[in-house]
């Protein structure tokens, strides 16, 4: 699959999946900011800039920098805009449709965004370990 350059998230991660889905997040950010009057837009950011960071998936945001440079933003900030902003957009006037498209995204994205090219899960580097199950019953 290819991205039109003007709606491709650049550089490119050499992940198909990841490469569709940040450019489709940057697309869906830049359509978000560019749609919301400037009171809109300065309410997410402030939401933006409240995010705490989770580990390497949800990055500490600069709301400011979010709102003013839309397209601009890092592989790691798109991440975790997918990852967030359904959360973030709870109970803003007006933007109940949004919510949606965006809770849709997350769900697909969540669910590819490990995947390597072949269909595998990439190793995580999250610190997060499988848990194993002990069928021994000997207690």
């Amino acid at each position: 699959m290819e991205i039109a350059e003007q709606y491709a998230f650049t550089p490119p991660p050499s992940l198909k999946f990841q490469r569709v889905l940040l450019s489709i997040v940057r697309c869906y950010w830049l359509a978000l900011v560019s749609s919301r009057n400037e009171a809109e837009r300065k309410e997410i950011g402030r939401r933006l800039d409240l995010t705490p960071p989770f580990g390497n998936k949800v990055p500490h945001f600069d709301g400011k920098k979010c709102i003013d440079d839309p397209g601009e933003l890092s592989a790691k900030e798109y991440e975790g805009m997918m990852r967030v902003m359904v959360l973030l957009l709870l109970d803003m006037e007006g933007m109940e449709e949004i919510q949606k498209t965006w809770q849709e995204l997350a769900e697909v994205g969540l669910h590819t965004w490990e995947e390597t090219d072949e269909g595998e899960d990439v190793e995580s580097d999250d610190g997060d370990e499988e848990w194993e199950t002990n069928s021994d019953d000997s207690d």
